[in-house]
């Protein structure tokens, strides 16, 4: 997988469509799985840019890692599509997020220094 549009829609996703998106997402890597959040490189009004570790449970017990980066969209408090990239593409994920702003009449997004500690002090992000 390089590059795959997750989902994508005008009105939102469905509760029925999440949760299929979820159900293929599993049945890719597994039953047991868990989602980490590693890193969010870019944020704002429109959505987020994210690193992240599905990690699902092999047969024997193990943790497998599986890394990517996700673009995902949100717009009058619903998803409005997520798009994921292999872990390597960052950059490309963080072009996609600018798009976005572009398409939307908006300068393009900030990039945070951390804002993952930032926000579990209770302080902003601050822009870098």
């Amino acid at each position: 997988m390089s590059h795959q549009l997750l989902a994508a829609g005008t009105d939102g996703l469905s509760r029925d469509q999440m949760i299929r998106m979820i159900q293929n997402l599993k049945s890719d890597i597994g039953d047991e799985v868990r989602l980490l959040v590693s890193e969010i490189h870019a944020g704002s009004d429109l959505g987020v840019v994210i690193s992240e570790d599905f990690v699902p449970i092999d047969a024997e017990g193990w943790d497998i890692s599986r890394g990517g980066v996700s673009m995902i969209q949100f717009g009058d408090g619903v998803m409005l599509r997520a798009e994921r990239w292999d872990d390597t593409d960052l950059g490309a994920a963080l072009a996609r997020f600018d798009e976005i702003h572009v398409e939307a009449g908006l300068p393009p997004s900030e990039r945070f220094s951390d804002p993952a500690k930032a926000l579990a002090a209770g302080s902003p992000p601050v822009a870098t």
